[in-house]
């Protein structure tokens, strides 16, 4: 190319350094160009250029470092997100990781956060491997609800001190969506950050998000899932609270376990003896519910 035929003409480092620049920032907007081939090309040669380039100027290691970055960055990330071909695009990503370092993994991990294509994340699972979690930890507090879940998820997996202050940032999350997105992800994936997290999101201020929760917990096949939703039942006395603890008798119903049967015992049975009459409602949910259960193990 042109750009290449004048780094072969430069006499000095200014020179050199300008048409090595201009290779490298040429490379994302080659990418957005749909033109993957031949940015692709670019940067193999400024790669084997910083290796084999036979020039005494001192600081052109470092210039080449800069093109790289450029070439390896964010926005080339992004673009590649973009590219219909999802099999090659990801080997192209792998190939810019290996090339750009630290700085090209990173900038994946973002370019998938901010990125609108519902596979994002999986794509730069498919790139990173075990490391994603550790790269988006730094970044949860900006998620938007469509990556939520996968992030918790991954995060739970994860189960690192960074991974789980990230889980926290995202039920703490000011908005609802995100958080109920987040219940989804941490019902999932299980462990340690069900028993960390859950039960926070069961007492969410907002009964959508605790909803949610409940309806996440009544999937996951875990018995501290049964032990959160017999816990939180227990609980719930107000009139405010009859269809939470409707959701939750629900799905206590259909679980065959000794906990859940003791917690719809206790919650059909709340405040009988002391003729509290605002239980009503949830002794009667409870009641129901602890019938279908044991008709169910009939």
């Amino acid at each position: 190319s042109t750009l290449m035929h004048l780094l072969e003409l430069a006499e000095d480092i200014d020179s050199y350094s300008g048409v090595l620049d201009a290779l490298g920032r040429s490379v994302p907007r080659l990418l957005e160009a749909d033109d993957p081939m031949l940015a692709m090309q670019i940067v193999r040669e400024i790669g084997r250029l910083s290796t084999s380039a036979n020039k005494p100027w001192p600081g052109l290691a470092a210039q080449f470092d800069l093109a790289t970055a450029s070439a390896c960055d964010m926005r080339s990330m992004a673009a590649l997100l973009q590219l219909p071909e999802r099999d090659r695009a990801i080997e192209y990503a792998k190939e810019l990781v290996a090339i750009g370092g630290e700085s090209a993994a990173e900038g994946l991990a973002a370019a998938a956060l901010d990125s609108e294509a519902e596979d994002s994340m999986d794509f730069a699972i498919a790139v990173l491997g075990r490391r994603l979690p550790e790269l988006l930890a730094p970044q949860a507090a900006r998620a938007e609800a469509r990556h939520a879940a996968k992030l918790a998820e991954l995060f739970a997996r994860d189960g690192s001190p960074a991974c789980m202050q990230a889980l926290g940032e995202l039920v703490g999350h000011p908005e609802d969506q995100v958080r109920s997105k987040t219940a989804r992800g941490i019902c999932a994936a299980g462990g340690l950050a069900l028993s960390s997290y859950v039960p926070r999101l069961l007492r969410d201020s907002s009964s959508a998000v605790a909803l949610v929760t409940v309806n996440a917990l009544a999937t996951c096949p875990s018995d501290q899932a049964v032990s959160l939703l017999a816990a939180r039942l227990v609980e719930l006395e107000d009139a405010s609270d009859v269809p939470l603890a409707r959701e939750i008798a629900n799905a206590l119903a259909a679980r065959p376990s000794p906990v859940a049967a003791q917690a719809l015992k206790q919650a059909s049975e709340k405040g009988r003896r002391l003729g509290k009459g605002r239980h009503a409602d949830i002794r009667r949910v409870a009641s129901d519910a602890l019938q279908r259960q044991q008709k169910a193990g009939a």
